[in-house]
């Protein structure tokens, strides 16, 4: 985690959530925008994860392909301490 921290500490700039999906089976990003997106997978991030961008998930909402989250849904257990930096 140490030798990472300065690319860890970049990320943590960008407008970016990530979650684990129970129905996908799979972690799930949600992102501001492409160049969010880019970074991701420039830090890691494999192209065929699964990353929305604000307007593709707007996108698949407004086409009834997804529906907005409802809080409960976007409650998580996470805990960054100090001595994961």
């Amino acid at each position: 985690m140490r030798d990472h921290k300065t690319a860890l500490l970049a990320l943590l700039k960008l407008p970016f959530v990530t979650a684990y999906s129970k129905a996908l089976g799979e972690l799930i990003f949600f992102c501001e925008d492409d160049e969010t997106k880019q970074a991701l997978i420039d830090h890691g991030a494999r192209v065929d994860d699964v990353i929305y961008t604000r307007v593709e998930l707007e996108i698949l909402i407004e086409h009834n392909r997804a529906r907005a989250f409802v809080p409960n849904e976007l409650l998580f257990n996470a805990k960054i301490t100090r001595d994961d930096l």
